[in-house]
């Protein structure tokens, strides 16, 4: 074994050097803004993606190897061999059967536009033949799957993930109650309830009046519902239709999240980090995250041990099941300072690009270079377990389609560096610019779509990164960038008319 990877520049000459890199690393999602950062420490290194925006065009420019399936900017490598072989048929460990399981979601998700339709493509499969370059292509996505896994079982490709079924039974919101009550881990009272049985009178009656139900899978707030009275309950429970669901009483606190490694050694933590969540101009959901304020965190004086001694239990549980990898922990902070347990994400969060730019930029060893080495190489991983606990400076903000219904991006938009908004907001574009180690003082990266994309009522379309933060000290979007974001928003035409605040999960999830 070489020398033990402690430093960013260990880990590039480990990259240039490892037998296990040989094949390359391939990012695979529908967005290709999820796998920026590493491009410039990975000697053979691409991106794969469904849509064209924006940031594949200037990644082309700029050299980097992309397969990207639509639009006009598509990058497709030639035909080299014949297609590869068939999926195989879903195996039975694929269909949960147990009362807390809600496989609709995970059907819809597969269909059409997502990670799986991208790998099942045959110009993907010949795209990755080029790069891998005779070696073991590796694959990076940002959620796996039993039919992921099964596609890359069948063609030889080394997917850097944990187990869909070990990650599944964790991220299911119904099960992990159970889980973090054989834990210890502080969690605010809730129960698990059949919808068919129990009624609002009943459950206010445990909970409070004000209570979160949720389905046991959901993302970024889609399958959340906040409660007030029977026909906010009647309408959850219809917009949920799953079996057995969570009730949670509703904690009035700060949202925090942080980011964790399962390495051979032991678990890496990050410090907590502010997650802007229910931001009426940013999501329509009234609980789902929209974006991540690490500048504000590193001013509340937070009690990390707390924070850490929660995560090292978390992942070693995680460990003992035989995972490896990148977590993330979802917590909501009350006035009492105790932290409370939300949720755990047992995948690449969506904060994880940001976050190794952030590390990068300050010339640090990112978790998520560590997360390629407990996949690849975990012995080579001699990193100090806490050298992700220094404070990151920057921020971002999620921005989503606000209508109704969906809705095509009107151009005008330009994806690159702009002056910070100040009190005219969107009206300083400076360059091209894909990361926040390429903005100067006072800038902002906007990554915005193509035009004439269209985005279903909820999905993610664009994003406003920094290395400043993006959250005043009440929690809410700092005013100039709130003034912003409302500039976006109806510039790129992703709200309806007479736009009010939900106060709900009430809209379709694309």
């Amino acid at each position: 074994m070489s020398r033990p990877i402690r430093t960013l520049a260990d880990f590039a000459d480990w990259a240039r050097r490892s037998p296990a890199l040989a094949g390359g690393l391939a990012f695979a999602g529908p967005e290709a803004e999820y796998g920026i950062g590493l491009e410039r420490w990975l000697p053979r290194y691409g991106i794969a993606c469904i849509d064209a925006s924006p940031a594949t065009a200037i990644l082309a420019q700029r050299g980097v190897d992309l397969c990207v399936l639509d639009g006009a900017t598509a990058a497709i490598a030639p035909e080299r061999r014949p297609d590869a072989p068939p999926l195989p048929a879903p195996s039975s460990e694929a269909a949960d059967t147990s009362d807390a399981a809600d496989t609709s979601e995970d059907a819809d998700g597969e269909r059409g536009h997502s990670t799986l339709s991208l790998l099942a493509d045959a110009r993907f499969a010949r795209w990755l033949d080029t790069l891998a370059g005779g070696g073991q292509p590796n694959i990076l996505v940002f959620k796996s799957s039993y039919q992921l896994e099964q596609q890359c079982e069948a063609r030889g490709w080394r997917l850097l993930a944990p187990r869909a079924g070990l990650a599944r039974r964790w991220e299911n919101k119904v099960a992990f109650r159970s889980i973090a009550e054989g834990l210890g881990l502080p969690q605010a009272p809730g129960l698990i309830f059949d919808p068919a049985r129990e009624r609002y009178a009943n459950l206010s009656d445990r909970l409070g009046r004000r209570f979160v139900v949720q389905a046991p899978h959901g993302y970024s707030g889609a399958r959340t519902w906040l409660v007030d009275d029977d026909e906010a309950l009647a309408r959850a429970l219809d917009g949920l239709r799953a079996r057995r669901l969570r009730a949670t009483a509703f904690v009035e606190g700060l949202p925090l999240t942080l980011t964790a490694c399962v390495t051979a050694q032991g678990v890496a933590v990050s410090s907590p980090f502010c997650q802007v969540t229910g931001t009426a101009n940013l999501t329509r959901h009234a609980l789902g995250s929209c974006g991540n304020d690490w500048s504000t965190a590193r001013g509340l004086g937070l009690e990390k041990p707390r924070f850490n001694r929660i995560a090292e239990r978390i992942g070693t549980a995680l460990a003992e099941e035989g995972y490896r990898g990148v977590f993330g922990i979802d917590f909501v902070l009350p006035p009492s300072g105790e932290p409370v347990v939300i949720e755990v994400n047992p995948r690449l969060v969506a904060s994880i690009a940001l976050h190794a730019q952030l590390e990068l930029a300050e010339g640090r060893l990112p978790l998520l270079a560590r997360h390629l080495l407990a996949h690849l190489e975990p012995e080579a991983d001699g990193a100090p377990l806490d050298l992700h606990q220094a404070d990151l400076e920057g921020g971002q903000v999620i921005l989503h389609n606000l209508a109704a219904g969906p809705r095509r991006a009107r151009g005008g938009l330009q994806t690159g560096a702009h002056a910070d908004p100040g009190a005219l907001p969107g009206t300083g574009y400076l360059r091209p610019a894909l990361r926040v180690d390429e903005l100067g003082a006072n800038e902002t990266l906007l990554l915005a779509p193509s035009t004439d994309r269209w985005f279903g009522s909820g999905q993610a379309w664009g994003r406003l990164q920094g290395r400043t933060s993006v959250m005043a000290t009440d929690g809410a979007l700092r005013p100039e960038l709130s003034r912003w974001v409302d500039h976006l928003q109806a510039r790129a035409g992703m709200q309806d008319p007479s736009l009010t605040e939900s106060s709900g999960g009430d809209s379709v999830d694309a």
